[in-house]
């Protein structure tokens, strides 16, 4: 900018200001040719942070139910087998109960 005025210094104060104010017009131009650019990026960037979010939520169920789901697993698993011994206890008795029956009617 400074060499630019300093170009026109020998015209006149009318020159220099002329000369100022295009050289001005020119460096706007540089500095707002990517603005545009930069306010999409600026203006979508909580959607892509939101986005980051919801992949973390998704992991994070993800190995919730990768971990979490083996400690049920083996609960449901423990709660199965008593009650088939329990069963099986029922069923015994209830076999023992018959027999005695059947010895008793027949004596």
């Amino acid at each position: 900018m400074l060499e630019a005025g300093l170009g026109a210094l020998p015209r006149g104060p009318a020159a220099v200001e002329e000369r100022l104010a295009g050289e001005m017009g020119q460096v706007r131009l540089v500095l707002e040719r990517r603005l545009a650019a930069l306010g999409t990026v600026g203006s979508n960037a909580p959607f892509v942070g939101l986005l980051g979010t919801v992949i973390g939520i998704i992991r994070a169920f993800h190995a919730l139910d990768q971990s979490g789901g083996q400690v049920y697993q083996r609960r449901i698993g423990a709660r199965i087998a008593q009650a088939e011994a329990l069963g099986r206890e029922l069923l015994s008795y209830v076999k023992d109960e018959q027999r005695t029956l059947l010895i008793s009617e027949a004596a």
